[in-house]
């Protein structure tokens, strides 16, 4: 039974921006500059005049006080931006733009070797000066989400976070018809070499909501030894659904795919806390979500496409509001709805819908149940979890029996509520041998076959802020019975 359980730590790990989805890159194997056949990175802004060149998988730009910059790839909204740059004589970074309107993120060094960074736009500019000193070989990276640029500088180690700016052309990065006609661009001025660049995903500074992709009835989808999961990507301040795969009981983590949302207005919401599932019985893709940037309801769609890689969209539906008067039991979007939760239950052939809601009576989460003959709608109330501060909860089968796990209190570390649905809603803790480091926990409970025995593995998160962003969260954390 899952709640005799007894978990001990296997390891803990912090993703923190070296997990990998590319998109595009510089490549310097071949030397483009004089190429009479192709265009591969073509230049669309230059002033003046300038020599380049590609030699030992290193191009320098040559000029005095000139500038041109080169396509690499179009502008996605979250996505990261970097170079290995070389020599510093001059400056170098990315330009994004579209028609008449650029803006630039450029990096420099004073005379003493000191490092700048400069963020331009049609009109002005400003400048941040730093304590760190150029570096031949140093990553310079960007990442851009609506309205800011988050820059980094890597010696080897680690990224380290060096500036945000606010960048007003970023404002409407996330509305399709704005960045899909934005162009993003390496751009150089007097002197300066790289020695490659590329323009990623990444898995940002931390995850948070972790779940398992699943099939219908809540076995974890296992294929090539691997599992499927979505987990939030917490950036330097907001946040993207991504989707990773995991060997489970390893630190092996691949970032695989990003998830983004439209409501129907043309903005890819970078919503997160999703439940995606595999419905086998009608060959198709069900997915539940937070809609955060949509009032904070919960949103949800059925989908034929595998969005577990690449980047994806997709259209969901808002969940209808509350009318005057509805009272918890109802169901509707409630504002505060998040982390939801879908099973079919094969036994009373009823899909099982819990939603994480902040109770009328104590105004504090609680979660509440839900069930329907549709993955989708028409569902009624059910009952309700105990008084707490309940969160990331999900279904879990074991043994022939169902189970509610979530997480539950602020005042202490591994407080997680087991709910054996067949006495619900009554419950038991899960024992740990050490603490998950986290408050009011969300933890994923997944049963894994591994050889002739099934394992049972959670993985888990703190909420060790990885910036000075309340919701940036930390560290995995990896359990096993």
């Amino acid at each position: 039974m899952l709640t005799d359980s007894y978990l001990r730590r296997n390891f803990s790990t912090c993703l923190y921006k070296n997990r990998r989805l590319n998109l595009g890159e510089f490549d310097l194997s071949k030397d483009f500059t004089g190429e009479c056949d192709g265009d591969k990175y073509p230049v669309l802004r230059s002033v003046g005049e300038y020599s380049e060149s590609v030699k030992d998988g290193i191009y320098r730009f040559d000029s005095e006080r000139s500038m041109a910059a080169r396509f690499i790839t179009p502008l996605y909204p979250y996505a990261s931006y970097e170079m290995t740059v070389e020599d510093l004589r001059g400056e170098c970074g990315f330009l994004f733009t579209r028609g008449e309107w650029d803006t630039g993120i450029m990096l420099g060094a004073d005379e003493t070797g000191l490092l700048y960074i400069k963020s331009i736009n049609s009109i002005e500019y400003s400048i941040c000066k730093t304590e760190t000193k150029f570096k031949s070989g140093m990553r310079f990276s960007v990442t851009v989400r609506p309205g800011k640029a988050d820059i980094y500088f890597d010696f080897g180690k680690n990224p380290v976070h060096a500036a945000t700016f606010t960048v007003p052309f970023f404002k409407e990065a996330a509305k399709e018809d704005v960045f899909t006609k934005i162009y993003a661009c390496l751009c150089f001025y007097n002197c300066a070499a790289v020695s490659g660049a590329s323009v990623f995903m990444d898995s940002g500074i931390s995850q948070a909501d972790i779940r398992p992709v699943c099939y219908e009835n809540g076995e974890v989808m296992t294929e090539n030894g691997k599992i499927y999961l979505t987990a939030s990507v917490r950036q330097h301040e907001g946040a993207y659904q991504g989707v990773f795969s995991w060997v489970p009981g390893t630190c092996v983590f691949e970032l695989t795919g990003a998830l983004f949302f439209d409501a129907g207005d043309g903005i890819w919401g970078n919503d997160v806390a999703s439940d995606l599932i595999f419905n086998r019985k009608t060959g198709k893709w069900l997915i539940w979500m937070c809609a955060f940037s949509h009032g904070h309801v919960l949103a949800r769609a059925e989908l034929e496409s595998d969005v577990r890689h690449g980047v994806s969209v997709i259209d969901v539906k808002l969940t209808e509001p509350l009318k005057d008067g509805d009272g918890d039991e109802v169901f509707g979007g409630k504002k505060g709805d998040e982390d939801p939760a879908l099973i079919f239950d094969e036994h009373t052939n009823k899909w099982l819908l819990a939603v994480c809601r902040i109770s009328d009576v104590n105004n504090s989460y609680c979660y509440h149940f839900f069930e329907s003959d549709s993955p989708l709608d028409g569902f009624r109330f059910t009952g309700k979890g105990k008084p707490g501060c309940e969160t990331g909860g999900s279904f879990v089968r074991r043994g022939g029996r169902l189970y509610f796990v979530c997480g539950n209190s602020f005042e202490k570390t591994s407080d997680y509520r087991v709910y054996d649905m067949e006495y619900f809603p009554f419950y038991r803790r899960l024992e740990f041998d050490l603490p998950d480091g986290g408050f009011r926990g969300w933890g994923s409970i997944m049963p894994v076959k591994r050889g002739t025995r099934e394992k049972l593995y959670m993985l888990t998160f703190d909420r060790h802020r990885g910036s000075d962003y309340r919701w940036s969260y930390g560290n995995i954390y990896c359990f096993s019975d």
